[in-house]
């Protein structure tokens, strides 16, 4: 319970440095631990996904203002955007003509399903 109120990524590093109790040694609501995990992850693609969509949204911002461009890097857009809940950084931007690339990073251990390796790759036009 304590990384409950913590943001996702570092939860992710508290948890993975605490050494597992052994067998029958849970505490009380000891079974509930692998549930709570799986609800923090859940609620880490959500976040992920809300900050995903500021992120295609202000680089449209700054595209409509300047000619139909995006920026080259994301911190031009000029407004605040927050970091990957997953990894605590910035989120993967590349810019190419009139199209952008945006990627969000997986949780630990989920590197290979589809849901936790969002990709956005947006055209834009005039």
């Amino acid at each position: 319970m304590k990384v409950a109120k913590l943001p996702v990524w570092q939860g992710e590093e508290l948890l993975a440095r605490m050494k597992p109790r052994g067998k029958g040694d849970e505490g009380l609501l000891g079974f509930l631990v692998p549930a709570l995990h799986k609800i923090r992850i859940a609620q880490g693609r959500l976040e992920q996904r809300i900050a995903l969509l500021r992120h295609v949204e202000a680089v449209r911002m700054y595209a409509a203002a300047n000619g139909g461009k995006p920026p080259a890097k994301l911190a031009d857009c000029g407004v605040p955007l927050p970091n990957d809940p997953f990894t605590g950084k910035p989120f993967r931007y590349e810019a190419a003509g009139d199209s952008f690339h945006l990627r969000g990073g997986p949780p630990h251990g989920l590197e290979k399903v589809p849901a936790y390796n969002l990709h956005y790759h947006v055209s834009l036009r005039k």
